[in-house]
């Protein structure tokens, strides 16, 4: 099952086996979750250079994160990832699919 956000059209959660996967601009403020995959590749320089960028900042499949703050009116998320605070903006975080470290979700 998929979840499709009516902003952007773009999916923000799946289940996939017994876990919840969601996107990280999807995550609740204060939920802790782990990195699923590593994003997708389309074969741009954007999209390489988004990878990168990512890669840089530590979103990493296994890596946990967890949204600290969100600006209002789409703005930029503030994400804790290992031990070090990052902004994001919502298009990048939501090409990041994570799961929640809780199970009872």
């Amino acid at each position: 099952m998929v979840a499709v956000s009516s902003l952007t059209d773009q999916p923000t959660a799946a289940v996939s086996g017994s876990r919840r996967v969601r996107t990280l601009a999807s995550l609740p403020i204060g939920r802790a979750a782990i990195v699923a995959s590593d994003p997708p590749s389309d074969d741009t320089p954007r999209s390489a250079e988004l990878r990168a960028r990512l890669a840089e900042i530590g979103v990493l499949e296994g890596q946990s994160v967890k949204v600290i703050a969100a600006a209002p009116f789409g703005g930029p998320l503030a994400v804790k990832i290992g031990s070090g605070t990052f902004a994001l903006r919502r298009a990048e975080a939501s090409v990041v699919w994570v799961y929640s470290e809780a199970t009872d979700e």
